[in-house]
């Protein structure tokens, strides 16, 4: 995984698990939530591979609380998975690897809402027989924790003697009279 130098990140190795090849990130960027990225690789072999990425995609997880992308090489084609939620986090069903003899979508992008994404696909890079997946998120551009309104009282024309006199002239007789704070 590569994480450009000016972009905050913060290593994931509470998220370490023996049962799969994987390095994971919170990517930290301004007035955001982080955004959790992960790259991983199943040897072909592994059996109990999916259980995570799944509970991954479905936010079943107590320490999911951010935007994930978990992308990587599967060894699985898409079509021999059935229907899951692993399967519906998917963003791209073309095939990823092609071959002289057969094609595959083994090279996957998974998502958490896949609302937020505007696009994504495959580059044939040329190197390899394997494709580029790739995907691109939806920039909101709303302020994060702000309020809708604002009152505003001035006190441009503020005086202690004004407030005061203000004060005096207000009838506290039924207020006063009051015994418990819950009556009205």
């Amino acid at each position: 995984m590569f994480v450009r130098n000016n972009i905050a990140f913060d290593p994931r190795i509470d998220m370490h698990s023996d049962e799969l090849e994987a390095v994971r990130v919170n990517i930290l960027l301004p007035k955001t939530k982080p955004t959790l990225i992960g790259t991983c690789y199943r040897p072909s072999d592994q059996n109990c591979f999916y259980r995570v990425p799944e509970e991954v995609c479905s936010n079943s997880s107590g320490y999911l609380k951010s935007e994930v992308f978990l992308t990587g090489d599967f060894n699985t084609n898409v079509g021999s998975i059935g229907n899951s939620t692993l399967v519906n986090s998917i963003i791209n069903k073309d095939p990823t690897r092609v071959c002289n003899t057969s094609q595959s979508t083994i090279d996957l992008v998974l998502v958490s809402d896949v609302q937020k994404i505007t696009q994504s696909g495959v580059i044939a890079c040329g190197m390899s027989d394997h494709m580029v997946t790739y995907c691109t998120r939806k920039v909101c551009k709303q302020q994060v924790n702000c309020h809708n309104s604002v009152n505003i009282r001035s006190v441009k024309y503020y005086t202690k003697e004004l407030f005061c006199e203000r004060f005096s002239v207000v009838n506290w007789d039924p207020i006063i009279s009051y015994n418990d704070v819950d009556q009205t």
